[in-house]
C-alpha cells in the first residue's frame, strides 16, 4: 500500500468519525421559526363603513429572519358578530372589540381590533306605534345619524325583524300583517337599534260559512259546495271562497277543493277554512251509498200538547249493511201548524194531519202523524164487569172528554188488553176462561181506563136491601146487594158490584154501593150483574130542624077563646104551617083546652099546652084569670 493510499484511508476514518460526532448543521446558521408576529403590535381600530382591511403574520427564525405567512396560516376572530377574519383579511360586522388570531404550527400570534360605528343614531319612521291591517302593507323607513351630523336612508341596508312572526312579518321596512294581534318590528344595523310598536287587525268581523254545520254526505253524491263570505263595516258580505285556504283533516275520505266537498270513502274528515285572522271548520262524514232508509215507525199518533220523541231511522247500504242514521236526520213538519219539531221530538201543536219528513242528504223518510185534541179523561160506562165462565160479554163502551168540554164515543178506537189469559178478548168481545179476576185495560191517545172483571160461575138471583130508601139532604146510605150461585146455591155479596145508576143524580147519587141525597124529589136506582137487573127506590125529604109557636105565652079570661099557629122549619130553610098537621095537648085541660091551636080557657089557673110534629115538640104556658065582675 502506498502511503497515499494510506492517507485517503485515514482521511475517510476521520471524516466518518466526524460526522458521528458532529452532526450537519452544528456549524450551520438557525433558520427554524422561533415566533409568530403580526407586521406591528398596535391594536387596530376600524369604522363599519371601512371596506376589508388586510392583516400580515410572518415567522421569525432563529437568527432573526422573517417569513409572510399569512396564506398558509389558520385565523379566527373570538367576536364574529363584530369582525371576521379569512386570510388575514378583517371585515367589519357590528361594533365592539374581537381578538383576531393567527395560528401557524405551534406558534400564534393575536391582535385587538375594535370596530367603531360612523353613525351615532338610528331612528325607524313613523316613530308612532302603527296600525296594520291584514292584507294591506305597512312601510317603515330606517335613517342612520353619522358623526358629522348628517343623515342616510338606510332602511335597504338595516336588518329587519319583528318579536312574533305569528303576528306580522318585515322584509326591507314592509310589514305584512299575518294575524290579530300585537307585536314589535325592530331594525338593527351599525351596532345600532330601534324598536316600534305595531298593532295588527283585520279589515272583517268574521269569516261565514254557508252551509257552516257539520256536513253528511254519501259515496257517489253530487259534490256540495261550501260559500266564505267576510263580514265587514259596510254591512256587506265579501265573497271569498276563492281566496280561502281550504283543508281536510283526511283528504282520501273527502277533499274540499275551494270549498267544493267531494265524497270518497266512508269515514269522518275535518275541513277546516282559513282567511287572514279567521279560522271556520265543521265535519264532514261519508257514509256507504244507501239504498233505502227507513222509520222505526210508521205513523204517530198524538193530541195537542203531548209529544213524541222523533223516529228512530235505519239506513241500508248498497252492500247490505245497515247503519243507524237517526242523528243525522233533519226533520220538519210542514208550516208547524199541526206540529212542530224539537231536536228530539216532535210536538202536537193542533187537530190535523201532517207529514214528518226527515232528510238525509239526498235521502228522504216520511211518517204521518195525526194530531187529535187533547183528552181530559175516558169514561167507561162500567167500571167493574162479570162474566160467567164459558160465557162472552162487550167490552165495555167508553166516551172521551176533550178539553173543550165536549164528549166522544171511543168505543170502537180503544185499544183492549187483558192482564189474564184466563181473559180472552176477540173483536168487541170478552171471554171468561177459568174463574179468576183480571183487568181489563184500555187505551186511546194519551189516556187509559180500566175495568176489574171477575170471572165466576152463573148467579141465578139477586136479592137487594132495603128496596126502598127514605134519607134527608146530605144524607148517605149504603145499600146491600147478595147474589145465589145457580150451581152450589151459595151467597155472594155483589153490592159493590151492581154497577147502580141513578134515574135522577139531581136527587140521589150513587158510588159503589153508597146513596147520597142530593135534593128534595124521588129517584129509582138500577144495578145489574150477570144480566140480572135490580132497583131501589129513594126517597130524600127535607129535615124538620124545630117547631115554633106564634106566642111564647098566653093570658086568658075565663071564657076566652083564642087560636094561636106551629109552624115547621126544615134544614132547607123552607117554613111550615103545621097547626092543623100537629098533635096538640093541654096538661090540664080543666083550665084550658085546645083543638087544632084553638085554646079555650075554662077556669082560672095556669096550664101548658103541647104541640108534637115529626119528631119535634114545642109547649107554651097559658095563664087564666077570672072574669072581672063590671061596677055598679
Amino acid at each position: 500500500m502506498t502511503h497515499t493510499a494510506k492517507m485517503a484511508k485515514w482521511m475517510l476514518a476521520i471524516v466518518i468519525v466526524a460526522s458521528t460526532l458532529f452532526p450537519a448543521g452544528v456549524f450551520a446558521a438557525n433558520t427554524t421559526a422561533v415566533s409568530l408576529k403580526f407586521t406591528d403590535d398596535n391594536a387596530l381600530t376600524l369604522s363599519l363603513d371601512d371596506d376589508a382591511t388586510d392583516l400580515t403574520v410572518s415567522t421569525v427564525d432563529g437568527a432573526g429572519n422573517t417569513e409572510d405567512v399569512s396564506d398558509e396560516a389558520k385565523w379566527t376572530s373570538s367576536a364574529s358578530t363584530v369582525a371576521t377574519v379569512k386570510a388575514g383579511s378583517i371585515t367589519p360586522v357590528g361594533t365592539g372589540t374581537t381578538t383576531i388570531t393567527a395560528k401557524y404550527g405551534d406558534l400564534s400570534a393575536t391582535k385587538k381590533v375594535t370596530v367603531n360605528s360612523p353613525y351615532t343614531a338610528l331612528k325607524i319612521s313613523p316613530d308612532a306605534a302603527a296600525n296594520v291591517t291584514i292584507g294591506q302593507p305597512y312601510t317603515f323607513t330606517a335613517t342612520a345619524t353619522k358623526t358629522d351630523g348628517s343623515s342616510e336612508d338606510v332602511t335597504s341596508s338595516v336588518t329587519w325583524s319583528t318579536y312574533s312572526a305569528a303576528v306580522a312579518t318585515v322584509s326591507l321596512g314592509t310589514v305584512k300583517g299575518i294575524k290579530q294581534g300585537t307585536t314589535t318590528v325592530t331594525a338593527r344595523y351599525a351596532g345600532l337599534a330601534d324598536t316600534q310598536t305595531i298593532y295588527v287587525r283585520s279589515s272583517f268581523q268574521g269569516l261565514l260559512l254557508t252551509p257552516e254545520e257539520d256536513q253528511v254526505m254519501f259515496i257517489g253524491d253530487t259534490p256540495k259546495q261550501i260559500k266564505a263570505e267576510v263580514a265587514d263595516a259596510t254591512r256587506v258580505n265579501t265573497d271569498v271562497t276563492s281566496d280561502v285556504k281550504w283543508t281536510s283533516s283526511n283528504a282520501i275520505n273527502v277533499t274540499a277543493d275551494k270549498g267544493l266537498l267531494t265524497p270518497w270513502v266512508e269515514g269522518t274528515s275535518t275541513i277546516k277554512a282559513e282567511y287572514e285572522d279567521y279560522t271556520k271548520s265543521f265535519k264532514v262524514t261519508v257514509y256507504k251509498t244507501m239504498k233505502k232508509v227507513e222509520s222505526s215507525v210508521d205513523s204517530i199518533d198524538l193530541v195537542t200538547g203531548d209529544s213524541a220523541t222523533l223516529p228512530k231511522v235505519t239506513g241500508t247500504a248498497v252492500d247490505g249493511t245497515t247503519v243507524d242514521l237517526s242523528k243525522l236526520v233533519e226533520w220538519s213538519a210542514g208550516d208547524g201548524s199541526v206540529a212542530s219539531v224539537t231536536s228530539t221530538k216532535v210536538e202536537a201543536e193542533s187537530e190535523g194531519k201532517v207529514n214528518l219528513v226527515g232528510t238525509i242528504g239526498d235521502l228522504k223518510v216520511t211518517v204521518p202523524v195525526s194530531v187529535q185534541t187533547k183528552l181530559l179523561v175516558l169514561t167507561p160506562d162500567v167500571t167493574t164487569l162479570s162474566i160467567v165462565v164459558g160465557e162472552s160479554s162487550s167490552l165495555p163502551k167508553v166516551e172521551a172528554m176533550t178539553v173543550e168540554g165536549s164528549t166522544i164515543d171511543v168505543s170502537k178506537d180503544i185499544d183492549w188488553t187483558s192482564s189474564s189469559e184466563s181473559l180472552l178478548l176477540t173483536g168487541s168481545t170478552a171471554k171468561a176462561l177459568l174463574n179468576g179476576k183480571a183487568t181489563l185495560k184500555g187505551t186511546y191517545l194519551n189516556k187509559i181506563v180500566k175495568v176489574s172483571v171477575t170471572m165466576e160461575p152463573k148467579i141465578k138471583s139477586i136479592t137487594v136491601t132495603p128496596e126502598v130508601v127514605e134519607l134527608n139532604i146530605k144524607k148517605s146510605k149504603s145499600i146491600k146487594a147478595v147474589g145465589t150461585y145457580a150451581a152450589t146455591g151459595k151467597s155472594v155479596n155483589l153490592s159493590t158490584k151492581m154497577n147502580w145508576v141513578s134515574s135522577n143524580p139531581s136527587v140521589a147519587t150513587v158510588k159503589g154501593s153508597s146513596i147520597k141525597a142530593v135534593n128534595l124529589g124521588t129517584a129509582t136506582l138500577t144495578g145489574s150483574y150477570q144480566g140480572l137487573t135490580s132497583t131501589v127506590k129513594v126517597n130524600v125529604t127535607a129535615k124538620l130542624k124545630k117547631l115554633t109557636f106564634s106566642e111564647k105565652a098566653l093570658k086568658l079570661t075565663v071564657g076566652d077563646a083564642k087560636s094561636v099557629q106551629v109552624v115547621a122549619e126544615y134544614d132547607t130553610g123552607l117554613k111550615v104551617d103545621v097547626t092543623k098537621e100537629a098533635s096538640w095537648t093541654s096538661t090540664k085541660a080543666n083550665i084550658a083546652t085546645v083543638t087544632e091551636g084553638k085554646i079555650t080557657a075554662l077556669a082560672k089557673g095556669t096550664t101548658t099546652i103541647k104541640v108534637e110534629y115529626g119528631d119535634k115538640k114545642v109547649s107554651t104556658t097559658v095563664n087564666v084569670k077570672e072574669v072581672v065582675p063590671a061596677k055598679q
